[in-house]
């Protein structure tokens, strides 16, 4: 099995100097190419002194298996189903959630009976609310309509995550 110089295969450790070093050369690369795509990564990480080359798994039987779980997960995000409340709506059958470290997929009839689920789902979409804000004002294109608009949407997402931690904090103390 080929494994790096010491760190754990495919692991990014969360210090700001691997993630700064990371960063640097997908810079370097991007400048070289002019663009950047997984396969100009993967040619250059190839090479044994790149500082890319430990995050990847270089055993083929192991990356094969890793790909089949990619391919697995895109199945999982593509099911949908029909859900039946006030009005018939197409949605997705699965809801990936972090727990811990991991993502799962949740069946979204599951989380619909389930405060816990839905107070992570609802936590997750206020904070890719969040993050959508904070990319478009990196990118200076944060209008006053679109200020608004994410504002107006995060709302009734804000309040139903509280009515859940309420809930759940509740319980706690029940």
């Amino acid at each position: 099995m080929k494994r790096g110089r010491g760190r754990p295969k495919g692991s990014l450790s969360k210090t700001i100097t691997q993630q700064q070093i990371v960063s640097d050369e997908l810079i370097a690369l991007h400048k070289k190419h002019k663009t950047l795509s997984p396969s100009i990564i993967v040619q250059s990480a190839k090479r044994k002194k790149s500082p890319l080359h430990n995050l990847f798994d270089w055993d083929d039987t192991e990356a094969s298996q890793k790909w089949r779980l990619h391919q697995a997960r895109i199945l999982i995000v593509n099911a949908k189903i029909t859900v039946v409340k006030h009005k018939s709506t197409t949605v997705k059958a699965f809801v990936s959630l972090r727990d811990k470290e991991e993502r799962k997929y949740m069946h979204t009839a599951q989380i619909m009976e389930d405060k816990a689920l839905q107070l992570q789902l609802f936590t997750s979409l206020e904070n890719r609310i969040q993050t959508i804000q904070d990319q478009l004002q990196a990118f200076g294109i944060l209008t006053r309509s679109a200020k608004t608009a994410l504002t107006s949407a995060k709302k009734p997402i804000t309040r139903k995550r509280m009515q859940l931690q309420k809930v759940k904090s509740s319980k706690k103390v029940a």
